[in-house]
């Protein structure tokens, strides 16, 4: 036999058959309060009228798990607070890195990767970003500079 129940807001669920219902009101999704609707004939019963929902298939020796696991996510680190002398060092790293673009890309770019790799020591999420545009900075001006006194040269 086939059930469907009738919900609080008008919806139905199921057909189901009395199995998967005796189950649900297990885990506490039906309620002796609902109302079901027999799928063949469709007459309305309470949970005391439908054949075999309120029979114990077995007496439960100890409360029951739910087989669901609680997730165990661990805290997200959260970066310390960043003091003002490490703030000032992530702007010199960046002026450094526009100072090798424009002139002396070998003196800027290395003052600009050390104070890089001063912000990547104490575990500034800027660090790293600073070494990469200095780096960057400083091969570009470079090969700038070479294409520059080569034509210079050879004009």
């Amino acid at each position: 036999m086939y059930f469907a129940i009738d919900t609080a807001t008008g919806g139905k669920y199921g057909p189901v058959d009395v199995a998967t219902l005796r189950q649900w009101m297990a885990e506490g999704r039906v309620t002796n309060a609902m109302m079901f609707e027999d799928a063949n004939s469709g007459a309305k019963l309470s949970a005391n009228q439908v054949p075999g929902l309120m029979q114990q298939t077995t007496a439960p020796s100890e409360p029951q798990q739910s087989p669901y696991q609680p997730i165990q996510q661990p805290y997200a680190q959260y970066p310390a607070m960043q003091s003002e002398e490490t703030q000032k060092d992530v702007v010199w790293a960046f002026v450094f890195a526009g100072l090798s673009l424009i002139c002396c890309p070998l003196i800027f770019g290395i003052l600009g990767i050390i104070r890089s790799n001063k912000l990547i020591s104490v575990g500034h999420p800027s660090g790293k970003a600073a070494l990469i545009t200095n780096i960057a900075t400083m091969v570009l001006s470079l090969v700038i500079s070479a294409l520059t006194i080569s034509r210079g040269i050879g004009g």
